[in-house]
């Protein structure tokens, strides 16, 4: 169990690893709110917990680095405005993750971001998923590295645009 007293006597912590705890059956959504000074979390959804949410468990917290191991196939909305501007980068990983809502990223809002999208088993991604960063960040960089994409479509980060109007060049 991870209740609001579990982190009281660490309240200058600024890196936490709650992953790989599959005997946790309980994880109150405040249990990180003593956290002021948490800067990089590494955490796992827990599609088991009951009551958990992750989008509160997050949301308050000044995070610049976290890195998410999804348990579930589907990545909708459970990060929806769970991010303080302060977010830079974010990884998200998950041997069971085998899709990506369109929607998924779209409450993100930063300068700067560092998206990477790892060591899952997504095959495709949708029209437009990065449109929404892209339009709002000064700075975007995908990673997409050790996924299991075998289609990757100029649209999915540019939308309708055109290449020219991007300035982007297409190396083969």
């Amino acid at each position: 169990e991870l209740n609001k007293d579990s982190f009281t006597g660490y309240r200058r912590l600024e890196k936490l690893v709650l992953r790989k705890l599959n005997r946790i059956k309980w994880v109150s959504n405040d249990c990180l709110g003593v956290l002021r000074y948490l800067k990089h979390l590494r955490i796992q959804s827990w599609p088991q917990a009951d009551g958990l949410d992750l989008r509160l468990l997050l949301s308050g917290l000044l995070l610049r680095t976290v890195e998410i191991e999804v348990i579930e196939r589907l990545l909708k909305n459970q990060i929806h405005n769970a991010f303080s501007k302060r977010l830079r980068e974010l990884t998200i990983t998950g041997e069971e993750l085998e899709a990506i809502s369109a929607e998924a990223f779209s409450t993100i809002k930063a300068g700067e971001l560092i998206l990477r999208i790892k060591n899952t088993h997504v095959r495709r991604l949708q029209s437009d998923i990065f449109l929404s960063l892209a339009r709002r960040m000064t700075q975007l960089t995908l990673d997409l590295r050790d996924n299991h994409i075998n289609e990757l479509s100029p649209s999915v980060i540019y939308g309708n645009l055109s290449w020219e109007t991007v300035g982007t060049n297409l190396v083969s």
